[in-house]
């Protein structure tokens, strides 16, 4: 049985070494690319009110009032609500590539993002850059971050999407390309501010060049959690040390990213649960494990079905439900596992 999971890049050098890059970025719609196998929808499980535990004593009033909205960000039906008021919102206007509906961080899932929509009157593929900034007093020179969203290489002229990598507290000026499919080409433009970062993270990272003459691929750094006593967080770091992203969880951390194929990506969010975040950056699953907590490992197998494995004294299931995969139903199962047991 073969797992696959958040580290299976499959990327190496040119002397056949594993690169430890832990995830590739895949686009504007905040899935980062690797490994993974079509899971489409499972049942889902709200957020318990046991969760409001994981805020510690050492929070702020100010921090527990922002670990109470973290909590319901982790509400699919609280998610499914607010998806609906931006259907509604975006059909009450006319929006088009030069005016096009944004709303920033609209699920709550990822502060430096921004949910974009729009109509274009011939099929066109999008790609989007965030502008960079200039060098001011103790703020740092930032580079322009360019990335094509999910399925915005197919031509398509409704378009739904979540733009990335926006420069935390800025006015972020995004341009958008549209390429139709004689090749021409056409630009506009539009601003989304930003709010400071929710956590206590370095926005700007040193970087060391490292030894090998490969470059580096074009992707993120993903730090899947902070272990703090007060808020966690998953951060995403650029190649030049530059945040891209900062994901709220419940708790604890991110032990793993599992891909899908569909855009999403499914991760622990505390120690009891899992999320799967589809393109546009909306919490579309919440699974619990009950009793049981989460530790280290879990992924997909050969047959699509995702296992998590935690030292029990016996193996034992602990969660199951039936999952909706595209060539047929299969039985998503998380098990227990005794400390000896291989993860593979």
């Amino acid at each position: 049985m073969a797992f696959k999971d958040g580290n299976d890049l499959k990327l190496r050098d040119k002397d056949g070494r594993l690169f430890s890059r832990r995830a590739a970025l895949a686009g504007a719609a905040g899935a980062l690319a690797l490994a993974g196998t079509e899971l489409m929808g499972c049942s889902a499980f709200g957020v318990s009110a046991n969760d409001a535990s994981t805020a510690s004593n050492e929070l702020t009033d100010e921090q527990k009032k922002l670990h109470k909205q973290i909590v319901a960000t982790y509400d699919v039906e609280k998610q499914a609500a607010i998806k609906e008021r931006l259907d509604a919102e975006y059909a009450a206007g006319g929006y088009d590539e030069t005016a096009p509906f944004v709303a920033q961080d609209s699920f709550g899932t990822d502060i430096l993002s921004c949910y974009v929509r729009f109509a274009t009157v011939d099929p066109v593929t999008v790609s989007y850059k965030v502008a960079g900034r200039k060098k001011s007093g103790d703020a740092p020179k930032v580079a322009a971050f360019s990335r094509g969203p999910h399925s915005g290489d197919t031509p398509a002229t409704e378009h739904e999407f979540k733009v990335i990598g926006l420069i935390p507290n800025h006015k972020n000026t995004v341009t958008l390309t549209c390429t139709a499919q004689d090749g021409a080409s056409r630009t506009s433009t539009f601003t989304v501010e930003t709010p400071a970062l929710k956590g206590e993270e370095e926005e700007r990272l040193a970087v060391t060049a490292g030894e090998s003459n490969t470059p580096l691929a074009d992707g993120l750094f993903t730090i899947l959690g902070n272990d703090s006593s007060k808020l966690d967080f998953m951060y995403l770091y650029d190649n030049d040390g530059q945040i891209r992203g900062e994901v709220p969880i419940v708790g604890y951390r991110c032990h793993r990213l599992l891909f899908p194929g569909d855009g999403s990506m499914i991760m622990s969010v505390s120690t009891t649960k899992m999320a799967q975040i589809n393109a546009i950056g909306q919490v579309v699953n919440v699974w619990s494990t009950g009793d049981y907590e989460l530790h280290h490992d879990y992924a997909f197998d050969d047959d699509a079905i995702c296992w998590c494995w935690r030292a029990m004294p016996a193996p034992k299931p602990i969660w199951t439900s039936t999952a909706r995969l595209p060539k047929k139903a299969r039985t998503t199962a998380l098990m227990s596992r005794t400390s000896s047991s291989k993860s593979t």
